[in-house]
């Protein structure tokens, strides 16, 4: 069911930053607008990109308050990690246009991949409050964002 290992995370993070450009999906994006549709065939062109196309198009369309990422388990070499589910989860957030934004619960931030990946992804700047293994992060949308936190 899972396309990831969390083994694989540096690799797959190393190919999202040298390939910010064709792997960066726009979380505001209009039907008309040029910038990359999860799945449009162009987002599916970039291997980190493929991570986010086994998520329904209405994951995509709620304009949610909260969401939570707490899985699948990315404790052991082969587990899946949470690569994907962090940045699936920035995506959604991001298409929210309310000024108040998403928060975003990141859980087992102790651990390196969801810690690496909240920083990528979420942007330390949005990092609100944590307590203990949970990271609070409020997520803007921001309409002419083209790169990752990290540009």
């Amino acid at each position: 069911m899972y396309q990831t290992v969390a083994r694989d995370a540096y690799n797959i993070l190393k190919h999202a930053r040298e390939n910010q450009k064709d792997c960066y999906i726009s979380a505001i994006a209009r039907p008309s607008s040029s910038k990359h549709d999860v799945h449009s065939s162009s987002s599916r062109k970039c291997k980190f990109m493929s991570l986010a196309t086994n998520v329904p198009k209405e994951v995509y369309e709620v304009k949610w308050d909260l969401v939570i990422a707490d899985g699948p388990e990315g404790d052991k070499p082969k587990s899946p990690g949470r690569m994907a589910a962090i940045y699936i989860v920035d995506v959604v957030a991001r298409r929210r246009k309310k000024n108040n934004g998403t928060h975003v619960l990141v859980h087992d931030v102790d651990r390196m991949i969801e810690k690496c990946f909240s920083w990528e992804f979420l942007c330390d700047t949005n990092l609100i409050s944590s307590k203990g293994k949970f990271w609070d992060f409020n997520i803007l949308a921001k309409p002419n964002r083209t790169t990752f936190c990290r540009a």
